[in-house]
């Protein structure tokens, strides 16, 4: 099962830690930034994070 969180990055360490321990023996990913002002020209970015993580960009 794969999970994508969307909040404010700053309660993202947060949340991460939040799974971490909720979540006992999960894989918790690399998580990526986007602010609300860049979203509409971060497809390149998120495309490259998603294979990184190594989830299907498209």
């Amino acid at each position: 099962m794969q999970t994508v969180t969307l909040n404010n990055a700053v309660e993202m360490p947060r949340t991460e830690l939040d799974y971490a321990a909720s979540c006992l023996g999960a894989t918790i990913a690399e998580g990526i930034t986007v602010r609300g002002e860049e979203v509409k020209d971060a497809g390149t970015e998120v495309e490259a994070w998603l294979r990184r993580i190594g989830l299907p960009a498209r």
